[in-house]
């Protein structure tokens, strides 16, 4: 894996880069949010900043929420500079929260970046086939919202299909996060009901903003590939498990559909597409490719009886 300080054009199609040195300050964790959007929008897509930052010492706090933030980031790696005290996730034992610790959290961020791997990989070489960005500002989707050109560093698009939410520039327990009009339904909803709404207009919602929360929603009309990481790994906790790109092959692959609907035509519609990687094959041919398109007809608010995906 090439990964690069300095770039030039075309640079982005050979290698990754990480944005350079960065402090260990907040202000910095914010910054590596818009260095990595600008370079997406420049054609390098995979990219990301220091995690826990590089110069001066970080602290436990702010290493826990550079690790949320840094989850989302296509290239997702800690750097620390020559003589700054230790910051690898298990020199963060103390507890953050109630009894929740801030390795705990970064635990959190490591499985939430695995869970979504399968769609990263799949955005990403999209990107690199067919040019765009991945990690982008939410003007790319929605560019007639003026509000979307506001506060980038706490809304970020991934890919057309997932929108984020996450405090990325201070240690603010509650912050203000920005939908534009539109259907979401949160990704990693514990509630399992109520767990989409529905934006006429753009809204502001005021939502905590502790080190482990995000708010990671599934836009309506789309379908995503993902696994959930944290439950793999947590099957038999007597065992370690190894859970790699590679080792994630002999787990299933969750389907996530969020259809949009058409109230006079009463057709419910989503799209998506999934290129697997094993971890292993670098030859791009024989890579398994699959394009989603789901349909069904919507009579009286009625939900379908059966559900059929083609491929």
């Amino acid at each position: 894996m090439i990964i690069g300080r300095s770039s030039y054009a075309g640079y982005g199609k050979f290698g990754s880069q990480w944005l350079g040195d960065n402090y260990s300050k907040p202000d910095y964790m914010g910054y590596s949010v818009t260095g990595t959007m600008s370079h997406n929008i420049a054609g390098i897509p995979l990219v990301g900043g220091d995690i826990c930052g590089f110069i001066g010492n970080t602290n436990a706090e702010l290493c826990a929420r550079w690790y949320m933030v840094g989850a989302f980031q296509p290239l997702s790696r800690n750097h620390n500079s020559i003589g700054n005290d230790p910051q690898l996730p298990w020199d963060f034992k103390g507890v953050y929260l109630n009894t929740l610790t801030y390795l705990d959290v970064i635990k959190r961020a490591m499985f939430t970046k695995l869970s979504l791997i399968r769609y990263y990989y799949t955005q990403m070489s999209i990107v690199q086939n067919e040019g765009g960005a991945f990690y982008k500002p939410l003007f790319y989707e929605f560019p007639n919202d003026d509000a979307a050109y506001d506060n980038q560093e706490l809304n970020i698009m991934l890919g057309p299909s997932l929108k984020l939410g996450i405090q990325s520039k201070s240690m603010s327990i509650s912050s203000q996060f920005y939908y534009p009009a539109g259907r979401y339904c949160e990704v990693f909803c514990k509630k399992e009901t109520d767990c989409c709404v529905t934006y006429e207009t753009g809204t502001e919602m005021t939502l905590p903003s502790y080190a482990f929360n995000y708010y990671l929603d599934l836009r309506a009309g789309h379908i995503i590939p993902m696994q959930n990481a944290t439950k793999i790994a947590s099957l038999d906790l007597n065992i370690g498990k190894n859970v790699t790109t590679h080792s994630l092959q002999d787990e299933p692959v969750e389907i996530h559909v969020m259809p949009i609907c058409n109230n006079d035509t009463k057709m419910c519609t989503a799209v998506g597409d999934y290129i697997n990687d094993d971890g292993i094959t670098v030859d791009l041919t024989n890579r398994h490719t699959y394009r989603f398109d789901y349909d069904h007809n919507v009579t009286d608010g009625a939900a379908p009886t059966t559900m059929e995906i083609k491929v």
